[in-house]
């Protein structure tokens, strides 16, 4: 017997030859297609509404005193996940009144992030600049910083990028105690707020 014949045959019998030696001789190889990766897109923000403090569901009650409103400051904590891609969310809020649009508050930035990532903006309300009492709504606007109109100058979103932004509001009822509270059926309704 040839010695290349005994080789063959030697290593033949040993178990699983053929599978470590077959992929030496095959002219091609499999090879799975790569995953679709797209890159990702920039979101709006996604509010936690259930998490959102002060709860929405619950007015804000803020007694008008000889010695100003207490209580003297509001803390707001909207949590929310975006994709940002580099860019800030922005927090504008806005305080209407029985009587339409009283103005723009101190709004926060947060800085960029990814979908994955809770993060949570904060803000802080001085109630003292509202001098008549009732009922008022307070709408939070969170956009990226690009959707708003000249970089943020009024606090409200481009008509074209309203896609990216989400909003948020609080009733809060401005009561004296003396002249008894007053009735959240002069409270401005959701249709009343642009």
């Amino acid at each position: 017997m040839p010695k290349r014949d005994f080789l063959a045959a030697t290593l033949g019998r040993l178990p699983g030859w053929g599978t470590l030696v077959a992929p030496l001789f095959c002219s091609s190889c499999l090879v799975a297609s790569p995953p679709d990766l797209e890159d990702p897109r920039q979101t709006r923000p996604f509010i936690y509404m259930l998490r959102v403090q002060p709860p929405t569901v619950e007015p804000i009650l803020i007694e008008f005193t000889s010695t100003g409103p207490k209580p003297s400051r509001v803390n707001f904590s909207i949590p929310f996940q975006s994709e940002d891609l580099g860019e800030r969310v922005v927090v504008e809020p806005h305080l209407y009144g029985e009587n339409g649009y009283v103005g723009r508050l101190q709004g926060t930035r947060v800085p960029p992030s990814d979908f994955n990532t809770l993060r949570t903006a904060n803000l802080s309300w001085d109630p003292s600049s509202v001098r008549v009492p009732g009922c008022y709504r307070l709408v939070a606007i969170l956009a990226h910083e690009s959707s708003f109109n000249d970089e943020v100058t009024d606090g409200f979103v481009k008509e074209d990028r309203q896609d990216d932004s989400e909003s948020i509001s609080w009733l809060a009822n401005f009561y004296d105690q003396q002249e008894n509270a007053d009735k959240l059926e002069n409270c401005p309704r959701i249709g009343d707020v642009d």
